[in-house]
Formats: C-alpha cells, structure tokens, sequence
C-alpha cells in the first residue's frame, strides 16, 4: 500500500500523504465496520480494495494525460 501511495501521490509529499490518508481512512473503516453481521472477509477487504481502485484511476488518469499530451484527445 505504501508503494500504491507513492504512486497515486506522484512522489509529491503532499500527494503522498493525501493517498496514504485515504488508505488510513480505508482501513479505519474496515475495522469499524467489524462489529456488523457482515463476513469478515468482506470487511477486511475495504482497504486493498480502496488500493486497487486508486491505482486503476490512477492509470487511466495517466494514459489520459500521455493521450492529450500526443494531441489524440
């Protein structure tokens, strides 16, 4: 998750603490949320989950970017 972090932040310390923040709010929630009748499975799953839809933002953000960047968009 700290290796997603760094990435989402664009290795800006400010974008970095804001992802990571995200990711402490992620796994805050998971553990919050343990005490419902929800599998736990499900529940410990929140924070990778939150990981992996940043990271596929993230890279359609990107690609975005280097498409408008080469004047296709």
């Amino acid at each position: 998750m700290a290796f997603s972090a760094q990435n989402l932040g664009n290795g800006t310390p400010i974008g970095t603490f804001l992802a990571s923040f995200i990711f402490g709010i992620a796994d805050a929630l998971s553990s919050t949320l343990q005490v419902l009748s929800l599998p736990a499975e499900f529940i410990q799953m929140i924070p990778y989950l939150t990981t992996v839809i940043g990271l596929i933002l993230y890279a359609m953000s990107r690609k975005r970017r280097a498409a408008k960047a080469r004047g296709k968009l």
